[in-house]
Formats: structure tokens, C-alpha cells, sequence
């Protein structure tokens, strides 16, 4: 059987520190002047720590925005006020309407499809707003609407068990014929590995920054790539061999 590829979005498919930084530039630059990545990076992180919360509804999503929002500028010596922490909520979901495909993606995306090789989109996120975010990439013309598997429309996230299962139902096929490829260890490669898939670790650092996060304990990558380049020519061997790899700093 044909191997399927589930891609991941945010961080793999576009760069998600953009949009943000571009709604920053809009909303603060007159009034702060900070290292807006810096800002994302704890955004994310506070993000993270609510996210559960947010897709079991113990946490409104509004919520969850005032909170990795205000924690994040705090972070930073600046207080923001609920209100205008929503204020650059709705900046930023504007901006993300602009975003674009990642350099080179567009060409994994359609060696792909020009070869009939299965693909669908695995990602944590409310439903709306990432399909939003997918309509702004035109992801439609390489992958079926119907193939996009969104944790806030499963009732479950990745990392857990239950997600990558249902994904895999709905693409017909069995864990060993299935490859992700995301930026995330947790969420991408350490719990679809845990479910037999193989994987894809989309890494901006690449292999330098395995050692450091992973623990000893953890199931390896099957291939690690720093580009959409590297991604390709994996892809492509991948589609020759058809078998097991081990992994191979790219």
C-alpha cells in the first residue's frame, strides 16, 4: 500500500511567528519597543498551557486569548487590558488571512499530488480558525477539504492516541503506511511514533537541536529535515524505498 502523508499546519506548513509579528508592528510599534519573536515565543508558551482547556471547554476561547496574550506582554513589562489583548486578537486574525505557504512548500505539495499520493492535515486548533487559516493557503488545491482533520472538530488533540486513529480511518489506511510531518516533537512525532506511524520532524534547527530536546526515553524521528528542500528529497526516497528508515540528520 501507497504511504500517506498527513502534514501538520502551523510552524510547517507557514511560519506562524509572521502574521504575529506583522499584527504587533500594527498595533504596538508606536507604543513598544520589543523583540516581537521573543513575544511570540512566550505567547506560544502560555498558549500552550491553556490549550487543553480551551478545546474541553473548561476555558472559553476568548479566555484563553486574554490569557497567553497579557502573560506574554507582561513577561515583558507591559500590561495590557483584556480588551486590548482581544483588540490584537482580531489584528492577528486578520493578518492571518495574509499568510502564505512556506518558500518551497508549494512544490512538495504538488510533486505529491502530481503522483496521486495520499494527503490529508492533521492540526490542533479550533475548527473555524484553522480552516480559515487553510483557505488562506488555497490548501484546497493540493488537499480535499474532506481530508482535513482538525482537533477542534474531534473531540481530541494531538498528542493523544485517539486523533491520530480517526485520522487514519478516515484515509483508510493502516499505521505503518502513515507519515506526519510537523514541527512539533510532542504533538507531531512522539505521539504518532506511539501509535506505530512513522515520522517526519520539520525542524527550522534541524538535527542540532534533537539531542537537547528529547529525552532518552523517546522514540526518535524517522527523518529530521530543515527545509522544505530536504523534505522533498526524503519524500521522494521515502516513495522509492517504501520500507522503514532510521533517522538521518538532514
Amino acid at each position: 500500500m501507497n504511504p500517506v502523508f498527513f502534514f501538520d499546519l502551523d510552524d510547517t506548513l507557514y511560519e506562524r511567528s509572521e502574521p504575529f509579528i506583522r499584527a504587533c508592528k500594527k498595533m504596538f510599534s508606536s507604543r513598544f519597543t520589543l523583540d516581537w519573536k521573543k513575544v511570540f515565543e512566550m505567547r506560544r508558551y502560555y498558549g500552550d498551557q491553556v490549550f487543553e482547556a480551551s478545546q474541553d471547554g473548561s476555558m472559553t476561547l476568548e479566555e484563553s486569548y486574554i490569557f497567553r496574550t497579557t502573560r506574554a506582554f507582561k513577561e515583558f513589562g507591559h500590561d495590557l487590558s483584556p480588551e486590548e489583548a482581544l483588540l490584537f486578537e482580531k489584528c492577528f486574525d486578520e493578518c492571518l488571512s495574509q499568510i502564505s505557504l512556506e518558500p518551497g512548500m508549494e512544490d512538495v505539495l504538488q510533486f505529491l499530488k502530481n503522483r496521486s499520493v495520499p494527503m490529508a492535515i492533521l492540526t490542533n486548533g479550533p475548527g473555524a480558525h484553522q480552516r480559515k487559516k487553510l483557505s488562506s493557503l488555497n490548501m484546497a488545491n493540493w488537499i480535499s477539504e474532506e481530508n482535513w482533520y482538525i482537533s477542534g472538530e474531534m473531540n481530541t488533540t494531538k498528542p493523544h492516541p485517539e486523533i491520530y486513529a480517526a485520522a487514519a480511518r478516515g484515509m483508510h489506511c493502516e499505521p505503518q503506511n502513515s507519515w506526519i510531518i510537523g514541527d512539533s516533537l510532542t504533538h507531531d512525532v512522539y505521539g504518532a511514533a506511539a501509535c506505530g506511524w512513522h515520522t517526519i520532524w520539520y525542524s527550522k534547527n534541524g538535527a542540532s537541536s534533537f539531542a537537547s530536546s528529547a529525552s532518552s526515553t523517546s522514540s526518535a524521528p524517522d527523518r529530521i529535515v530543515s527545509d522544505p528542500v530536504r523534505l522533498l528529497e526524503v519524500i521522494n526516497k521515502i516513495l522509492g524505498d517504501r520500507g522503514r528508515f532510521s533517522v538521518s540528520f538532514l
